[in-house]
């Protein structure tokens, strides 16, 4: 199995870190990576502004790319902003998660 560094190497959540993993028992097929936000500046997904106030935060299961045989799901901590700017909460923007990711999958960003 693979270990905690070489899984948040492999990741590349910018902003984030590994915070726990949980590898299927039995017949399941689905790995769980908890991550925790590590990055202190924040910016709006909005209006792109940076923002200094957490409005509140709540944890976003979201599946990602396959891990060898395993479903990956990402269990993430969302981040809402408070926005000067735009005056209200608004989302943080995470360049590795799209802004409005249908069925909560992770876009594939970068790559030529």
């Amino acid at each position: 199995m693979l270990d905690r560094k070489a899984l948040q190497a492999l990741g590349c959540w910018t902003g984030y870190r590994l915070e726990g993993v949980e590898w299927p028992e039995g017949e399941g097929r689905t790995l769980s990576l908890y991550l925790k936000p590590v990055s202190k500046v924040m910016y709006c997904e909005q209006c792109g502004a940076r923002c200094q106030q957490i409005h509140e935060t709540t944890v976003r299961r979201v599946r990602d790319l396959p891990l060898f045989e395993y479903r990956v799901v990402l269990h993430v901590p969302r981040r809402r902003v408070w926005c000067e700017r735009c005056g209200g909460p608004r989302l943080e923007k995470l360049a590795w998660l799209g802004a409005n990711v249908e069925f909560g999958v992770r876009r594939v960003v970068g790559g030529k």
